[in-house]
């Protein structure tokens, strides 16, 4: 066996990152977390970059229904205990939420795993958390357990994008006190109609001012945070879509809003109603 160094390990490590950073497809919506975590185990110098990018995304809980959630927990909380430095990998957080995992709020080793991830964020920072329902409708075993144990402490002080999918009764804190939001997704989603007495009071100081929202058939989701809980005089990009046309709904309170800002309009509909053409002109 030759006994000659390896060709790589004469690359400097800003040229091997480089390398391992070209692995990334910009045309893929998710990143290949396999071919990371092969890398890390080639050699060290592989090892901080390829990590990095497996570990960008969090999801602490599987989308399979006969999943272990809790065995997934348990050696996420493993590894960030073991290995510390890879929590500031972590830049987005997608939690994919059913009726039967409604514990994880409340779950010591998932508020753990929380702590650790968020002393890693800063202001600044690009920043997503992504929540789909599986179950519908879906919505949280308890609002005032996410708002305090989870959104509060880890999440609204720092993300700067946000995408929910399926979840009804959402508490409207979540998006008011996001002071940082630029980009808002909310699809099928409604919010809390009345916040209960014991609901966080809303600062509309730390409202968001969003540049670019999406939404599809969210009911009185619109009018609801166009009423001081989102800022939408700086908003650049809008889409909406539904089913019909007169789903549009409070659309004019967004238009009216941004009409100084707004620099692209999307529409999508599956079917155009008389009233859209009113609507417009």
């Amino acid at each position: 066996m030759s006994s000659d160094v390896a060709p790589f390990s004469k690359l400097s490590q800003e040229l091997i990152d480089e390398i391992i950073d070209a692995l990334l497809d910009p045309q893929e919506a998710e990143r290949k977390i396999s071919q990371f975590c092969a890398c890390a185990l080639v050699c060290r110098a592989f090892r901080h970059r390829s990590q990095k990018h497996a570990f960008y995304l969090m999801t602490p809980l599987p989308i399979r229904a006969n999943a272990n959630c809790r065995k997934r927990v348990d050696e996420l909380h493993g590894i960030l205990q073991e290995n510390p430095r890879i929590a500031s990998y972590i830049r987005r957080l997608d939690l994919n939420m059913n009726d039967t995992n409604g514990w994880l709020f409340d779950d010591c080793f998932f508020c753990e795993i929380m702590e650790i991830v968020s002393k890693t964020w800063a202001v600044g920072m690009n920043l997503e958390l992504s929540v789909h329902g599986w179950s519908l409708p879906f919505q949280f075993t308890n609002n005032r357990t996410f708002e305090t144990r989870f959104a509060k402490p880890f999440i609204t002080p720092f993300i700067t994008s946000l995408n929910m999918e399926s979840i009804k009764n959402i508490p409207v804190f979540l998006l008011a006190h996001c002071p940082h939001l630029v980009e808002l997704k909310l699809i099928l989603v409604t919010l809390e109609a009345i916040s209960p007495l014991n609901a966080i009071d809303i600062d509309h100081s730390l409202c968001p001012r969003l540049r670019k929202f999406t939404f599809e058939s969210c009911g009185d989701t619109i009018r609801i945070l166009a009423t001081g809980y989102v800022d939408f005089g700086y908003l650049q990009q809008l889409s909406v879509s539904g089913r019909f046309s007169d789903q549009l709904g409070d659309i004019d309170l967004i238009l009216n809003a941004s009409s100084s800002s707004l620099d692209e309009l999307h529409l999508d509909f599956c079917k155009l109603r008389n009233s859209v053409m009113a609507f417009f002109f």
